[in-house]
């Protein structure tokens, strides 16, 4: 007999993802659908490059976070990946990051 044991909690899975991870489920989501790399670059008007170094996990080549995020999003949403399981992948993959607060200088 087989045991097959569901996910207790799909949540905590992805929150480990790394961005290795998240790329090859948005390939596999890709093919699944039968869409080429160029198909899916042609439909968000993106770049076939930036896709590829979405799904190859090249984070160095792609923007700043804040791009690349919306990048991944778009992207995401093409495939039909469901928005709770992107959600915990971007806030793992790209965290918030802290910016530093600088006062305002008042001049008279």
């Amino acid at each position: 007999m087989i045991n097959e044991q569901e996910p207790q909690n799909v949540n905590e899975q992805s929150k480990a993802m790394s961005v290795d991870d998240l790329g090859a489920r948005l390939r596999a989501l890709r093919q699944s659908k039968g869409l080429s790399l160029e198909d899916a670059a042609r439909h968000i008007k993106l770049s076939e490059r930036t896709l590829l170094s979405i799904e190859e996990g090249r984070q160095d080549d792609l923007p700043h976070p804040v791009y690349a995020k919306g990048f991944v999003r778009t992207y995401s949403q093409l495939l039909g990946m469901p928005e709770a399981e992107l959600a915990e992948n971007l806030n793992s993959v790209f965290p918030a990051e802290e910016e530093e607060y600088v006062a305002p200088v008042i001049i008279k």
